[in-house]
């Protein structure tokens, strides 16, 4: 018996059954967690156990089970974030009456939502523009370039949401 999880997916747009969606939850979102079972499929106990930060949080029941046409099962879960940010492991364990497996320990960050305030600093040259945005944790560069087209790149972290930022003052070219 074998457990398969992966927390992306095989697909960005495709449901594999054997994922996390949202890959990347917000604080107080639900998620839900998926993973197939290899292996033989008699009568099986699958939880998902889940801990936020240190704290241990209840241990989940599968709350849907199905099985594909090559008698894979597929089961998942679903577990409500805290409001607060933090750090979530959870791991899968399936027994049956003959052996009991436990699959690795997956983690995520829960991901912040920020709005970029007025930025600190500004430049332009040549046909550039660049703004720098800090926050207590990062910094954020915005760069914009015209040229025959426009290209616009923007540093960013997995764990934060630039959800809006303020505009600086209108440059012309």
């Amino acid at each position: 018996m074998q457990i398969k999880h992966l927390p992306s997916g095989l697909f960005p747009h495709f449901d594999s059954g054997f994922e996390r969606r949202p890959l990347y939850p917000k604080c107080g979102e639900s998620v839900i967690i998926g993973c197939r079972l290899n292996g033989p499929t008699k009568k099986i106990n699958i939880l998902l156990h889940w801990k936020s930060g240190s704290e241990l949080m209840p241990v989940m029941e599968c709350q849907d089970a199905r099985c594909n046409d090559i008698e894979q099962w597929y089961y998942t879960f679903t577990i409500q974030l805290p409001d607060s940010l933090s750090t979530i492991e959870y791991w899968f364990t399936a027994t049956d009456e003959s052996e009991s497996v436990v699959s690795q320990v997956y983690q995520f960050e829960t991901l912040q939502e920020i709005v970029l305030s007025e930025p600190s600093k500004t430049l332009c040259q040549d046909n550039k523009v660049y703004a720098i945005y800090h926050t207590e944790k990062a910094s954020y560069e915005l760069k914009v370039e015209v040229n025959q087209n426009i290209s616009i790149f923007f540093t960013s972290y997995l764990t934060v949401k630039v959800v809006d930022f303020q505009e600086f003052d209108e440059i012309s070219y």
